[in-house]
């Protein structure tokens, strides 16, 4: 039999197990960004084989392209059943719309004006520059990496 001590003790654990839990659970709630839901469901309904509701998908910002249309900009980290990840750069337009994507893209870069800036050194190729419009070629990490359109039919 345990003492008013013990169960003491084992209320006020078990209270703030609880009370964390629903913090926790609170804060995944405010801190939900409604735009990469937007963002994320256009992807899924536009390609379902390739986005799925449990993908990751990180802002990374909006830009003006040609000084009048803006884009934004999402990396989206896909999980294959087989444990692999498939790394992307999405392309939305203003209306957010999946517009297209670079492929082998999973490192998360910073947002400089018009400029994506990745961790990777200049040799190797670490920018984009969005500043004459989307690139259809680009050059990260030592790779050539084309923009795919989609197709929205």
């Amino acid at each position: 039999m345990q003492s008013f001590y013990e169960n003491a003790v084992y209320n006020s654990r078990l209270k703030f197990v609880l009370f964390s839990c629903l913090l926790i659970f609170l804060f995944g709630i405010l801190s939900a960004d409604p735009i990469i839901s937007i963002l994320q469901e256009d992807a899924i309904k536009i390609e379902p084989y390739y986005f799925h509701p449990d993908d990751n998908f990180f802002l990374i910002g909006e830009i003006a392209i040609n000084n009048e249309n803006n884009i934004t900009l999402v990396i989206n980290h896909h999980f294959w059943g087989n444990g692999r990840m498939t790394g992307r750069l999405l392309v939305f337009n203003s209306s957010y719309m999946l517009i297209g994507m670079y492929n082998m893209i999973s490192d998360i870069p910073i947002l400089d004006g018009n400029k994506l800036i990745f961790p990777f050194s200049e040799d190797t190729g670490n920018t984009i520059d969005f500043s004459h419009g989307i690139p259809t070629k680009i050059w990260i990490d030592g790779y050539v990496i084309d923009y795919n359109e989609v197709s929205r039919n």
